[in-house]
């Protein structure tokens, strides 16, 4: 009987692939977290205390904003963050650095002790 070698699907090399890799970054927040989205720079949580929290890449807090009821959330391609808030009823969308009509602004991040950026 001839044994031929085993073959392995994508899928399954992939997940082996993934499986072997040691390292793995994670912040605990201390709440259930009901969303979450990335850009390049920042990592949004939204979180079951009604806050969305804001970190660096590297999972480095950068500061926090109340927002009723955060639920999933998307970034689009201006950087504008799309909330769903789950207790009004409504999507919610937080544009970068300044107020809009429709929007809310996304507050600058904390740096250190009281300085913003």
């Amino acid at each position: 009987m001839t044994r031929h070698p085993k073959r392995t699907f994508p899928a399954r090399r992939e997940r082996a692939d993934i499986a072997s890799r040691k390292f793995e970054q994670r912040v605990e927040v201390g709440v259930r977290i009901h969303g979450v989205c990335a850009s390049e720079e920042r990592v949004f949580a939204a979180c079951a205390d009604g806050l969305v929290r804001v970190f660096d890449v590297d999972l480095s807090p950068l500061g926090q904003w109340s927002a009723p009821a955060p639920g999933e959330m998307a970034l689009d391609g201006s950087g504008n963050l799309w909330i769903i808030d789950s207790a009004d009823r409504v999507v919610r969308r937080f544009t970068p650095g300044k107020a809009a009509a429709a929007g809310r602004a996304i507050p600058r991040e904390r740096r250190g002790a009281g300085q913003t950026r």
